[in-house]
Order: C-alpha cells, then sequence, then structure tokens
C-alpha cells in the first residue's frame, strides 16, 4: 500500500493522474477547436492559446500543491532534495502531455517543433527548470520566509536577462536573410538601438514577433517565418519597427521593474502568514491586487507607444496594414472588449487603428 502521507508518494500520485487528466483534456479540446480548421495560421494561433492557457492553469495549480506538500516536509537537507527532485520530474512528465496530445492528432507540425529533440528540449526547460523551481521557492519559504524575498527579486530579473538565451535553447532560430537584416538594422539605427540582434524563428505557424532581454548588447528581436513569408516587406518593417518600439521606450525595463515589485509584494503577502502579525498578509495581497492592475493597464498602453514608434520609423499606411495583415492571418477578431485586451496586455487591431488615425 502506498502512503499517500509521504511527500513524493503524493507528488507521484498526483503526477499521473494529472497527467491523464491533461492527455485526456487537450485531445479533446485539439479535437473540438484545431482538428476541423484548414488554414495553418489559424490552426496554430489555437494550438497556441490553448497551451498558454493550459500551462498557466498547471503552473498555479503546481504552485498551491507545492506549498501544500511543502507543509509536510520533513526537516533535513535530503528531504528538501528530494522534494524539488520529484517536483522537477513530475514538471517534465506534466509537459510531455501536450506533444502527446498533439502528436496523437498529427498537428504537431504546426507547432515550432521541428525535431524530437527540440520537444525533449522544450519539456526539459519548461517542466524540470519551472516545477523544480517552484518546489525551491516552496521548500525555502517554509524553512527560511524572508529568503524567498531575495530570491524573487533576484530571480525575476534574472530570467528576463537570459530571454535571449532560453528563445535560442527553445525554438529553432536562424540569421535573418542578408536583404531583410540590412533594412532592419537601418531602422535600429533610426531607433537609436543598434545593439539588438535580429533571428528568424522556424517551425512556428505564427505570426508573430518579440523583442527579449534587458541587458545592451544582448538583446535580440525574434520574427517567426510566417512573418517573412505571408508579409510584404515595408509591412514587416512595421511590426520590427514596433518591437524596436518596446526597446527604445524601455518597455522591457519597466516590465521587469513592475514584475519583481508584484511578484515579491505577493510573496511577502504569503511570507506575513509566517510572521507574528498574520492579519498583515491582508493588506500586502490587497496592495499587491491593485499594482497588478496598474501593471497590466500599462502593459496595454506600451503597445500603443510601441505603435507610435513603428510610424515614425515607417509611415501611418504601412502599420495600419501590417496591423489587418496579422490580425487576419491569426485569425483573431478585429474588435475584442477592453476586458478582454486588459486580460491579453495587447489593445484590439480596431482600437490601434483608431488611434493611429486621431494621431
Amino acid at each position: 500500500m502506498i502512503d499517500l502521507t509521504h511527500p513524493l508518494a503524493s507528488i507521484a500520485v498526483a503526477t499521473v493522474i494529472g497527467w491523464l487528466i491533461l492527455v485526456v483534456f487537450l485531445w479533446s479540446v485539439y479535437r473540438w477547436l484545431v482538428v476541423s480548421e484548414s488554414d495553418k495560421a489559424v490552426i496554430s494561433g489555437r494550438i497556441r492559446s490553448i497551451s498558454e492557457t493550459v500551462s498557466t492553469g498547471c503552473l498555479f495549480a503546481g504552485a498551491a500543491f507545492a506549498g501544500y506538500v511543502s507543509l509536510s516536509l520533513p526537516d533535513g537537507l535530503g528531504h528538501a532534495a528530494a522534494f524539488v527532485g520529484g517536483f522537477a520530474v513530475a514538471g517534465t512528465v506534466l509537459s510531455s502531455a501536450n506533444l502527446v496530445a498533439l502528436s496523437a492528432h498529427g498537428i504537431l507540425e504546426y507547432t515550432w517543433i521541428e525535431r524530437p529533440r527540440d520537444g525533449v528540449r522544450a519539456i526539459i526547460l519548461s517542466g524540470a527548470g519551472t516545477y523544480g523551481g517552484m518546489a525551491v521557492v516552496a521548500a525555502i519559504l517554509v524553512t527560511a520566509p524572508i529568503a524567498i524575498l531575495g530570491l524573487v527579486a533576484v530571480g525575476i530579473p534574472t530570467h528576463y536577462a537570459l530571454g535571449p538565451w532560453l528563445i535560442e535553447q527553445r525554438a529553432t532560430a536562424k540569421p535573418v536573410p542578408q536583404h531583410l537584416e540590412q533594412r532592419w538594422q537601418r531602422l535600429a539605427v533610426d531607433a537609436g538601438c543598434d545593439d539588438i540582434t535580429f533571428r528568424i524563428v522556424t517551425g512556428s505557424g505564427s505570426a508573430a514577433a518579440a523583442a527579449v532581454g534587458i541587458v545592451p548588447g544582448r538583446r535580440l528581436i525574434y520574427v517567426t517565418e510566417t512573418l517573412t513569408q505571408k508579409v510584404p516587406d515595408d509591412e514587416l518593417e512595421t511590426v520590427v519597427g514596433h518591437e524596436l518600439g518596446h526597446v527604445r521606450n524601455r518597455h522591457l525595463e519597466k516590465r521587469v521593474l513592475g514584475s519583481t515589485i508584484l511578484w515579491t509584494g505577493i510573496v511577502a503577502g504569503i511570507v506575513s502568514l509566517f510572521s507574528p502579525l498574520p492579519e498583515a498578509t491582508f493588506y500586502v495581497l490587497v496592495g499587491a491586487i491593485i499594482g497588478y492592475l496598474f501593471y497590466r493597464k500599462r502593459l496595454v498602453q506600451h503597445e500603443y507607444e510601441a505603435d507610435a514608434v513603428a510610424v515614425d520609423l515607417t509611415s501611418p499606411d504601412a502599420v495600419t496594414r501590417g496591423l489587418e495583415r496579422i490580425t487576419e492571418l491569426e485569425g483573431r477578431p478585429r474588435e475584442t472588449s477592453r476586458e478582454y485586451d486588459f486580460l491579453t496586455s495587447h489593445p484590439s487591431t480596431a482600437r490601434r487603428v483608431r488611434r493611429l488615425e486621431n494621431a
């Protein structure tokens, strides 16, 4: 008989049950929302949305479970190490559920994963790294709660600083063709961001781009191959200009600051549960919630500011056409509610176009 009161036993049982639930759930959702589609961009966009939503849910569930298990963890470094290792293995197993569901429907080709080793590497990095780190945080929270504040304050900026390296490890990237590289580097110089490296991410059907990294000289803007194939060069420049806008306006650094303050506040609220004044938890968490609402609103404003830089580097007409084309490629609705914009941190295309027209 398995002793479910033992931390490792409870982790193992929860992992098996969670993996089975995830596989069945994802298989059903993909069959319902994805398999019947024929457009590659729509398929890729829906896969990404479903994966991100499920991943976020798993993170919250995992964090709660890690906190629960850590409370019953026996004293000793060996038990803490076993707890972290067990969670790292659990994260690896759970992360494989998505690949299993995608493979069962034969739609893995619509993701960025081109080779089996890419998928294995992604599972290890996202699963073992994330869930193992989660267990480390939970273990420290129980044994030395104040120390966790420093870990959060250092860990979040470190994660953002390692962004370019993580992209190179988790995705298949290649150099930008010379004719595009020259045009994009010219835009970067005009934007005052001449330390940017550009990369094309292959194997993804999504039409997306992003700026990552906060360390000068090690910042990266990646553009998916779908964009380079389906978007004209002049409109592609507006996408690059938008990402350069994030860099020029230091949006990444502001996001790091906001995330660090926000999560430090949340953790401080949890830590206060272990303090002589547990009632302080309420006030700290309320402050964190207010901070979160302000933070999300600022993220939406950042998109408008980046659009303005794209207009300065190209033209309002090109930016408008680029926004409309990407919306069509991704199969997204052109008009969405402000609540939806708030949750996704991106204004709707219609709202962004109106802002450009009224500028």
